[in-house]
């Protein structure tokens, strides 16, 4: 039995809940794939708390679904609670109060009496240090108070890839994860990576403390963190960690429960699965013999070191598989659309389910692997510079005759 005390965190937040879907409310022709990954998702949504393991010298290791002040977002945060504080990793946006929360020493203690002690960022995306200034001020982090930890580079790729087009995605973003659609089975279930959009000001502060290199170690309120490096990988600055007293594996956004985007349709940099595949597989040399639990920052753990072990292998396999077939076909002068129609992934993979393109997908990952070794010419002459799509489209009607020759081929 655990302490509410070290779970009470989970009562400062503010969460917009869904109204549950189960899968026979869903229509006719809605994937029963899809459906298994949302109500999955659905299941370990909330302010809830989906796994607890006791470490060694009083530390308990509690896994928190969905602690986001902005409401209901596609995000965990993992909270390592020992006798004296909690560490924090993920928090997406600031609540409706914003930095006020955090300096009030009310929410941030919430009805325990624990502080926070330390805030672990592991990847430059919004979703992953958009609300840190909810569980702590910028004056706790600038004076190296509570230290606010993240990977090498952070602060140039935040800015880089969230701040210089950050209009145009946060636009686009709005179309991918389709937000503002009625929830419910006719309308938004799902996004894939949790259950809908954050909401909630943003607030990015500096990190203080920087990890450099794979085999780097923090011990934050006597808790140990092993760190690898895994740039340019789902993020440009990203990096994984294991917590050796728990046996706890963390893989950031590496090994989420489906095949991830390679380039997102909010837009992104292009991401590079041969590293991807290359830190999973180093990932399982350093650690796929100790780690007991797998968590990722967007979905549920996975328990056991066999299944940790083998979930991690098909994670290796998959983007390793499309990454070398993709380079095969385009070597033999494939374009991205014909890649797109031929590939196949070989049945080990396919079948299994965490492997499917519930957020990314197949056709669409393989024309980014094109982009990123070659770029968006497909060497086909007539792509080269083709008219902008108005023009396009009256020179198509032309050539079928009209508008009224054109409806009448519809």
């Amino acid at each position: 039995m655990i302490d509410k005390s070290c779970i009470s965190v989970i009562d400062c937040l503010e969460v917009v809940f869904f109204r549950p879907i189960v899968l026979a409310d869903l229509p006719f022709g809605f994937g029963p794939a899809l459906g298994h990954q949302m109500t999955t998702a659905q299941d370990i949504a909330g302010v809830k708390v989906v796994g607890i393991r006791p470490g060694r010298n009083g530390h308990v290791a509690v896994f928190v679904t969905q602690l986001d002040l902005s409401g209901f977002v596609p995000g965990h945060v993992h909270m390592v609670q020992q006798t004296t504080g909690k560490i924090g990793q993920k928090f997406s946006a600031q609540g409706p109060t914003g930095a006020e929360i955090a300096t009030d020493p009310n929410h941030v203690r919430c009805t325990g009496d624990r502080l926070v002690k330390a805030v672990i960022i592991t990847h430059t995306h919004t979703d992953h240090w958009g609300g840190c200034l909810s569980v702590a001020s910028s004056e706790d982090y600038s004076s190296g108070l509570i230290p606010l930890i993240a990977p090498d580079q952070f602060i140039e790729h935040a800015v880089s890839e969230n701040v210089m087009a950050g209009n145009a995605m946060r636009r686009r973003a709005l179309y991918q994860f389709g937000p503002f659609l009625k929830k419910g089975p006719l309308g938004h279930v799902d996004n894939g990576l949790g259950k809908t959009f954050a909401f909630g000001r943003v607030g990015l502060a500096a990190p203080n403390d920087l990890i450099m290199a794979t085999g780097d170690i923090r011990v934050l309120d006597g808790v140990t963190f092993e760190f690898q490096m895994a740039p340019d990988t789902e993020a440009p600055a990203e990096m994984h960690m294991f917590l050796p007293e728990f046996g706890v594996l963390n893989l950031a956004e590496n090994a989420v429960h489906n095949f991830h985007n390679l380039l997102p349709f909010r837009g992104a940099q292009v991401r590079n699965s041969l590293n991807w595949t290359t830190y999973i597989s180093e990932a399982i040399s350093l650690w796929g013999e100790k780690a007991e639990v797998l968590i990722g920052q967007h979905h549920w753990p996975v328990w056991g070191q066999h299944k940790v072990a083998d979930y991690l292998k098909i994670q290796r396999d998959l983007y390793k598989f499309v990454h070398d077939q993709t380079l095969r076909m385009i070597n033999a002068g494939q374009t991205p659309q014909e890649i797109a129609e031929t590939i196949r992934l070989p049945k080990s993979i396919e079948n299994t389910w965490h492997a499917r393109g519930y957020y990314g997908s197949l056709r669409h990952n393989v024309k980014a692997i094109y982009q990123h070794y070659i770029g968006w010419y497909d060497a086909v002459p007539a792509n080269l510079d083709p008219l902008p799509p108005v023009q396009t489209g009256a020179k198509m009607i032309e050539y079928m005759g009209g508008i009224d020759a054109a409806v009448a081929k519809a």
